[in-house]
């Protein structure tokens, strides 16, 4: 038996054992599987810090690995669960959005998973990672293919973008899709949205009471305790601070805040 590597990113934390179960269902269809945990301290309900979170990682597995993505707010309700393959990966999850940058960036195919031909006993209607997500990877890595185990779906299921707005006064308003755990504002605005709008520059940005027209390269290029923008490893717009948080310098609050920015 080859080994497979499944990924898990979920908002379940360790205290309980969800994440244990869903282990416990992929080693039973497949007791070879390498079941690689990426993050169970997704904010709860937290659907868009998760899109962003599988999008910093999923790329740098090898070809065939499988990512499973339970942050679910709409379990059990009229949203799909989804299977998506693309050409060297395999999502499954939720169709509400946290497939939203992998859409954004490759060709894929997505499959509305059955539960019929993919989990015989009785599925529960609040634990789908468990009861559909974990048994799919499982016929997945036992050989089944996606149309065994779901129903192709021809019409996209990408979301509409909801990251950024144009406003009255030609900024656009970002959103903050993340604050990571060194306070590092990011924002879901990439370089590829700036190619996509055939813009090749950022004029001005303003976050609150900070405001500049200057993009830096690196973090050590200011002082500590500095404010800066840059694009950042996976080339997204970010607010940064030398060795500080720039999100309680500013007091972010990534609900109610926007990061404004001109462009040209």
């Amino acid at each position: 038996m080859t080994r497979k590597i499944v990924t898990l990113l979920t908002d379940f934390g360790t205290l309980d054992g969800y994440v244990g179960s869903i282990k416990g269902v992929l080693k039973s269809h497949y007791p070879n599987a390498d079941v690689v945990d990426i993050s169970h301290e997704v904010e709860p309900f937290d659907i868009r810090g998760a899109a962003f979170s599988l999008h910093s990682y999923y790329s740098f597995f090898p070809k065939g690995t499988i990512h499973i993505v339970v942050v679910d707010p709409g379990v059990g309700s009229s949203r799909r669960p989804l299977l998506v393959r693309t050409a060297q990966h395999y999502f499954i999850g939720p169709d509400n959005g946290v497939f939203k940058f992998i859409f954004n960036r490759e060709a894929y195919t997505a499959y509305q998973l059955d539960p019929k031909k993919i989990n015989n006993s009785r599925s529960s209607f609040t634990f789908h990672g468990r009861d559909i997500f974990a048994p799919a990877a499982g016929k997945l890595m036992q050989g089944k293919s996606c149309e065994e185990i779901g129903t192709r779906l021809d019409e996209r299921t990408e979301i509409p973008n909801v990251f950024y707005q144009k406003q009255s006064d030609g900024y656009l308003a970002l959103e903050a899709v993340n604050i990571d755990r060194f306070g590092n504002i990011i924002t879901g605005f990439s370089r590829r949205d700036m190619e996509r709008m055939n813009k090749y520059a950022i004029d001005h940005v303003k976050v609150k009471d900070f405001s500049t027209n200057t993009l830096n390269s690196y973090y050590a290029e200011k002082n500590d305790g500095e404010l800066m923008v840059l694009w950042n490893s996976m080339e997204f717009l970010e607010i940064a601070a030398v060795n500080a948080s720039a999100a309680k310098i500013l007091k972010f609050n990534r609900a109610e805040d926007r990061v404004l920015i001109s462009i040209r």
